[in-house]
């Protein structure tokens, strides 16, 4: 089946949005997704002009479902619901709760609204990708299941297990906090100011207190999907330089291809998550090397005993394709400099904690990745 016909119409549509892009002067310069002063604080405004949306959306929803059963109670009567197999009454007001999942829908379609144009201005202003790149409308398409929060979870597909180590029961847990993470927020937040304030809390502050919870919920849902997007933006040009520049220098070296899919699995733990730009640099230098992909792959306990007994022109090489891909993604964690540090113990990494930091807030600035990948 044709993939055009396979597209829901949620997806043509965000896809629709982003294509107006095409209507826009593009740059001819190859290095114009490198950002100047100017186009850096124009990226800014648009961030922070979708994260207000967004808060403003998440906000709105709440005064309005509430403030409506407010003025017109009648409206939302409750219905008596029987269980007859344990012989339990009760009363729940259902309509209330239909009116609520409408609205909560309609705020999400607005909210991917927003997100979607917002992908578009920096697109323009990132000048990528291209409408004369080959695989335009495929990457087009690919934002747009960044807006629409339906991006899949990359790296699968070459192998790597970013929980490996991690026991399945706190896996479990991690990803239902995660996934359920507003609505139990809000639940314990009223929980608490009724416990604090006792009867002295009134309803109707009670009920808006899902104001700044599910305000805050969609920005952070929002600076999540801008910060994909932007990543995507800046990662896919420097990446294709970086590997061919791996590759000129080492594409006779036994030594080093072998340890690529460790490394690349290395890489893969040190994050704990799967990850578009790391899935996308780790295919592309897989093949670049004509390494045979594999179903599933784990970091032996030998990786770094191996790697310190290797040649320095190997170390070097490792020790690149680890900052690479622990700064292409936009951000560094806590954990990780905690990883990074016993890389520069083993002498593995041969840079400091600062300067791989400095790196990654320069590359998220769209300054590229200077002393790590050249500009031409």
């Amino acid at each position: 089946m044709d993939k055009e016909k396979q597209k829901g119409i949620l997806q043509k549509t965000a896809e629709r949005i982003i294509l107006e892009v095409e209507n826009e002067n593009y740059s001819n310069d190859p290095n114009a997704f490198i950002l100047d002063d100017e186009e850096a604080t124009h990226i800014r405004k648009i961030y922070l002009g979708a994260l207000a949306w967004s808060a403003f959306l998440g906000g709105i929803g709440v005064v309005i479902l509430f403030v409506t059963k407010y003025i017109f109670p009648l409206w939302f009567p409750r219905t008596l619901i029987h269980l007859p197999i344990v012989n339990y009454s009760f009363k729940y007001n259902i309509i209330f709760t239909l009116y609520g999942f409408v609205l909560a829908y309609i705020e999400l379609y607005l909210l991917y609204y927003v997100n979607l144009k917002a992908i578009k201005k920096l697109i323009i202003v990132c000048n990528y990708p291209h409408p004369s790149n080959p695989d335009f409308r495929e990457e087009v398409g690919k934002l747009a299941q960044v807006g629409l929060e339906k991006a899949a979870k990359h790296g699968k597909e070459i192998g790597m297990n970013p929980y490996q180590g991690v026991p399945k029961a706190a896996l479990t847990v991690y990803l239902l906090i995660n996934f359920y993470k507003a609505a139990l927020s809000n639940i314990l937040i009223r929980v608490v100011v009724s416990r604090l304030g006792g009867r002295t809390v009134g309803r109707v502050f009670m009920d808006m207190l899902g104001v700044p919870v599910f305000a805050f919920w969609n920005v952070l849902a929002s600076r999540k999907i801008l910060h994909e997007v932007r990543i995507r933006i800046f990662s896919k040009p420097l990446t294709e330089k970086f590997v061919k520049e791996m590759y000129l220098t080492y594409k006779d070296d036994s030594e080093f291809k072998g340890f690529i899919y460790d490394t690349l699995q290395y890489i893969s733990i040190i994050k704990r998550k799967y990850n578009y730009s790391h899935f996308m640099f780790g295919n592309l230098l897989l093949k670049t090397f004509s390494i045979p992909l594999q179903t599933k792959h784990e970091l032996p306990e030998n990786y770094f005993e191996r790697l310190e007994a290797s040649a320095e022109k190997t170390q070097r090489g490792v020790e690149k394709i680890i900052i690479f891909g622990m700064v292409i993604d936009g951000k560094v964690s806590p954990s990780e400099i905690v990883m990074i540090k016993k890389a520069i113990d083993h002498k593995i990494i041969t840079c400091s904690v600062d300067d791989i930091q400095l790196l990654c807030k320069n590359y998220y600035n769209g300054k590229g990745l200077p002393g790590l990948v050249s500009i031409l």
